[in-house]
């Protein structure tokens, strides 16, 4: 690199080389040269910024002429064709600066950028934008920085109005496309996404005009050129509606960009790998603590002088049902992962009413067996289990939809979350086990 005397004048060659891939270069009507002036001048007054006190600058241009096969340094002189941004050329030279630091024996210094900072030490920074009636909610937020990666990764773009839940989902899945193995999104491909929160969450890449309009309107330093992925993030309330769906919560529905709205079908689904420590720690675990989970809600309505319907006593003893092991054949750790999954999915409203219409549907199972599960009407004719014909039927319900009224949503997810919880914990499940076991003696 030409000395740092004749700055703007080697910045003005660098950036003659690049300009036309630039984001000014592509929305500006000036002309080429007065392009590379206004680019000149925003890099070196970046650069400036880093650098720190006056004349710095200067000391580290001439560090860098005299060491140009350090890995930062070649990489900050190196523009990769069609690859460029102010963002990512900014952080390959604030990587400049902090070899300079190493090498000379100096203190790190602010970067005067949080941005950049962010991206040094993490990876990435997460922007958040609040609303301007409540600083506690947010009206977007967008990662910075995973577009400084190599290889790149998408940058992501969420309406989720919560800091602490949006701030988890985005880091979370920075990781998960950084993981080897992992597909790409693909154009129209919408994936939903299981095991990062207790309801699914769904992702698209934003393309065109959708894409275009995110840059200017929202995430404003993430680079134009689409060569870099941008991803929308559709994070549901904690009952699992999406913005799009008329059950969702208001307050999550405020900011949201309704014409973004992706309504159709999920395309793909990923399940990301649980936690061992998430994991049931037993084959037996789930169903001994959905059993005191539930026994649990039955003493807390007695306690305030009431008792849970039966309709919610119906879903939440089918579950248990569904947690014991002696139901199924499968070996331990199979089943041990099928009721992690069974937990998560019912954990939240949406998930717990999708799984009990499965179970009332009538493509899988026996009508006959329905009713008496559930305590419906019996159906007339011959059942495909003798054994069901000779026995008597509660018939408590006169129809399906009676028996759905009937049932508290919350009460039953809050059991499934206690049972969930606890499950994973081996000192609360041997407790469990021994206390039951001591039941059964005395009976």
């Amino acid at each position: 690199m030409p000395s740092p005397f004749k700055f703007r004048e080697s910045l003005t060659r660098m950036w003659k080389f690049i300009f036309g891939k630039s984001d000014i270069a592509a929305e500006s009507n000036l002309s080429e040269v007065d392009n590379i002036e206004f680019i000149n001048e925003e890099l070196t007054l970046s650069y400036r910024k880093m650098a720190g006190k006056k004349g710095e600058l200067r000391k580290i241009f001439e560090w860098m002429n005299s060491h140009p096969e350090l890995e930062e340094v070649s990489s900050h002189n190196n523009l990769e064709e069609g690859l460029f941004s102010f963002l990512i050329q900014e952080t390959k030279f604030a990587k400049v600066i902090r070899r300079y630091e190493i090498e000379n024996n100096l203190e790190k210094r602010d970067l005067g950028d949080d941005d950049i900072m962010s991206i040094l030490l993490y990876g990435r920074g997460i922007r958040c934008i609040p609303r301007q009636n409540n600083n506690e909610l947010l009206d977007f937020s967008y990662t910075v920085g995973n577009s400084t990666q190599m290889p790149i990764i998408p940058e992501l773009i969420s309406f989720y109005p919560g800091s602490k839940t949006v701030g988890i989902v985005l880091n979370k899945l920075s990781d998960y496309f950084q993981e080897e193995g992992v597909d790409p999104i693909r154009s129209g491909e919408i994936r939903e996404i299981h095991g990062l929160l207790n309801p699914p969450l769904r992702i698209w890449l934003m393309q065109g005009d959708e894409r275009e309009h995110a840059c200017d309107e929202w995430s404003t330093r993430i680079p134009k050129d689409p060569s870099y992925p941008l991803i929308f993030v559709d994070i549901p309330d904690t009952n699992g509606y999406f913005c799009w769906e008329p059950e969702c919560d208001e307050l999550i529905c405020q900011c949201y960009p309704q014409d973004f709205a992706k309504t159709s079908e999920s395309t793909s689904c990923f399940y990301l790998p649980p936690d061992s420590s998430s994991l049931p720690c037993s084959v037996d675990a789930a169903s001994l603590c959905f059993r005191a989970s539930r026994r649990i809600a039955q003493h807390q309505e007695v306690e305030n002088g009431s008792q849970l319907a039966m309709g919610t006593h119906l879903v939440l003893v089918n579950m248990e049902i569904w947690t014991d092991p002696s139901m199924w054949l499968e070996e331990d750790q199979e089943i041990i992962g099928d009721n992690y999954r069974f937990l998560l999915g019912c954990s939240y409203v949406k998930g717990a009413k999708e799984w009990v219409s499965d179970e009332l549907s009538l493509i899988d199972n026996d009508p006959h067996q329905i009713a008496f599960d559930w305590w419906l009407q019996k159906p007339e004719g011959p059942a495909s289990d003798p054994e069901l014909d000779k026995i008597g039927f509660e018939e408590h319900y006169s129809s399906t939809q009676e028996l759905l009224d009937d049932i508290d949503w919350q009460v039953v997810t809050k059991v499934v979350r206690a049972a969930l919880k606890s499950c994973a914990d081996k000192e609360i499940v041997d407790q469990l086990r021994e206390d039951y076991s001591k039941v059964v003696e005395k009976e």
